[in-house]
């Protein structure tokens, strides 16, 4: 009689973890709380087996013949669109290939610049009809409506091959003779099939070169790795096996299902290929394989083969990412805090029911025992929530923006000066509104799209729109003064201003020793951008302020700001340099250098340095800006 034990070698194999509480895992020896699974690889054997990976062996299943990635297929598609099906080259030639070569290879381009260089490059791709380096004929490129993933080359589409579609068509005279169903209307429709085999010796075939133009890195990310030549076995606790209380079978996760599916047919497809069988044969097991590894990708796949009687889609990997297994403790707390403690609840959703209970009567503690997975908890908001924040009107995309929130006494809504211009925002009453996605999609992108570090240059013309004002500007002039000077305990305690005791930062030489030692408030905001040597941010440019005269760096009012190396040598600071609405000051040259997320670091580190130091050290000049 068959027993619940898992199977040696099988798709459960113990040695790839444990989905129950009494087993112990056979590679760790651990129980199912404290094992997180280990990978396995499936080996050609006969009958295929699963083996427990380690670091010195594969931790993957062999594939026969390759597959297209689900999740890849367009980025192939369009890769194809780009390359000449014969050569391999980029379908550009000549100067203008230099010139986007390198305009893709300036360091100093940012990501968006080379998303709109890229597209330029696929526009004139798509143009050309014969290659510059070789001569032959290339079509459209695209994803035919099919049971499986088709590629196909539509060689003589375009009017300027009708000649190469005559010498084409010419070639089947003998078999037209022969066969009278094959007429000039079919084969002027023929196609070139793009198999997976055939694209994977095509972007093998692509130069280093030619994978800048691609936007792709020729070392870590070749495009031949966009093709599936092997896949992962997860381990059992993803896709647990649930023991029937009649008898001795299971239930089987829908992951384990496929992998034996995928399993199964990859070795038929092994089996044939060593046989010799039909082409149709082979192709059969092929195109049902490629389907397998889809659906084990995205259970959700648009166009491809169902299975028969399946109620719904399989959860395939990319639908197990959605889900969220470990709040069930934390919204528990929250249902027995209640809407009046925070952080609480208001009301619980049970699935599967159409109303909802309220959490302000009742007994909370057992509504809290009885929560399971399913159920929705319209909890509070806490900290590090993503928020949407907006001001009306919303003219623009800047307009309504993502922020991370911070629950605060009060009723008021607080967050950085910095911010103030893409809401047209100041602080004398305005109302603003804030919004709570509700999904993780919701979330995600919000938290991905519409963040601040990633919108802090406006469309309308590439300037930066977040930027210092205010306050911020005059602690900047007044700490860049050419007689502000600090000892080692006052620069000490100024530099810590500057974050929240998390950042690494290396006290520079004074710069005066004798007679006694003294550091600058220039070297202060040097170490803003540039707190230590480890730090790769390097920042060069020179700029003219608002109180420039003449002799550049030799101005009497200190009026020419000259950055070296992320040092500042001379110079004021104020909103030529930190201002926005310029392409030439200082967080722009981030921007543009060292990406988003570093100036918004560098943003962040002055603001909170010049609201600390401007009412801590200079305070007694300004009377009415503490609240």
């Amino acid at each position: 009689m068959p027993t619940r034990e898992p199977a040696p070698n099988g798709v459960l194999d113990k040695r790839l973890g444990v989905s129950n509480k009494s087993d112990d895992c056979e590679t760790c020896h651990q129980k199912l709380t404290d094992c997180v699974g280990h990978f396995g690889y499936s080996t050609n054997a006969s009958p295929p087996v699963i083996i427990m990976s380690s670091s010195s062996r594969r931790r993957y299943i062999q594939l026969e013949l390759p597959v297209f990635h689900i999740g890849y297929i367009k980025a192939t598609i369009e890769i194809l669109q780009n390359i000449c099906k014969s050569c391999s080259r980029v379908l550009l030639g000549g100067d203008v290939r230099e010139s986007f070569l390198r305009r893709m290879k300036d360091p100093t381009a940012d990501a968006l610049k080379k998303i709109n260089t890229r597209k330029r490059i696929s526009l004139l791709c798509k143009k050309v009809v014969r290659c510059p380096h070789c001569d032959a004929i290339n079509g459209t490129v695209r994803k035919i409506a099919s049971p499986t993933l088709k590629i196909i080359h539509e060689k003589f589409r375009a009017k300027s091959a009708h000649d190469m579609r005559t010498v084409f068509v010419a070639q089947f005279a003998q078999a037209q003779a022969a066969n009278s169903d094959l007429t000039n209307a079919l084969l002027s429709k023929a196609q070139e099939d793009l198999s997976p085999v055939v694209v994977q010796e095509l972007f093998e075939r692509i130069p280093d070169q030619d994978c800048a133009l691609l936007w792709l890195n020729a070392f870590a990310g070749r495009p031949e790795k966009l093709v599936m030549n092997a896949m992962l076995v997860p381990p059992v606790c993803i896709r647990p096996s649930v023991a029937m209380d009649v008898g001795s079978g299971s239930n089987e996760d829908d992951l384990t299902v496929k992998l034996q599916e995928i399993i199964q047919v990859n070795f038929a497809l092994k089996a044939a290929l060593q046989k010799g069988a039909t082409l149709k044969m082979v192709m059969e097991d092929w195109d049902f394989l490629q389907i397998q590894v889809a659906q084990f990708m995205n259970g959700d796949t648009p166009g491809l083969t169902k299975l028969q009687g399946a109620p719904k889609p399989i959860r395939g990997l990319c639908q197990r990412l959605k889900v969220t297994r470990y709040n069930i403790a934390k919204l528990r707390q929250r249902v027995i805090n209640g809407p009046a403690v925070h952080p609480g609840a208001n009301s619980i959703r049970i699935e599967g029911q159409k109303y909802t209970k309220n959490l302000m009567y009742g007994d909370r503690a057992s509504l809290a025992d009885d929560l399971k997975e399913g159920d929705v908890v319209e909890r509070h908001m806490e900290d590090d929530d993503i928020v949407l924040f907006n001001r009306q009107p919303s003219l623009h995309k800047m307009s309504i923006m993502s922020h991370r929130a911070k629950v605060l006494q009060w009723r008021t809504f607080r967050f950085n000066e910095c911010v103030c211009s893409p809401y047209n925002a100041d602080f004398d009453g305005d109302e603003m509104n804030m919004h709570l996605p509700q999904t993780e999609e919701a979330r995600a992108e919000a938290a991905t799209l519409m963040c601040v570090p990633n919108n802090l240059i406006t469309s309308r013309n590439g300037e930066p729109l977040v930027a210092a004002t205010q306050d911020f500007l005059t602690a900047s002039y007044l700490l860049t003064q050419k007689n502000i000077f600090f000892n080692r305990e006052q620069f000490c305690q100024v530099l810590t201003l500057m974050g929240d005791g998390i950042d690494d930062i290396e006290l520079p030489e004074a710069a005066i020793v004798c007679p006694i030692r003294l550091w600058t408030g220039k070297q202060v905001i040097s170490l803003l951008v540039r707190p230590n040597r480890r730090c790769p941010v390097k920042v060069n440019f020179e700029l003219k302020e608002r109180n420039y005269t003449t002799n550049l760096s030799m101005c009497y009012k200190d009026g020419y700001v000259v950055f070296r190396n992320s040092e500042l040598l001379s110079g004021n600071l104020c909103k030529k340099t930190l201002g926005d609405g310029s392409k030439k000051g200082l967080f722009y040259v981030l921007i543009r250098d060292h990406g988003s997320a570093e100036a918004a670091r560098c943003m962040n580190r002055l603001a909170k340095l010049c609201a600390r130091w401007l009412g801590n050290f200079k305070g007694k000049y300004i009377d009415d800006y503490i609240p």
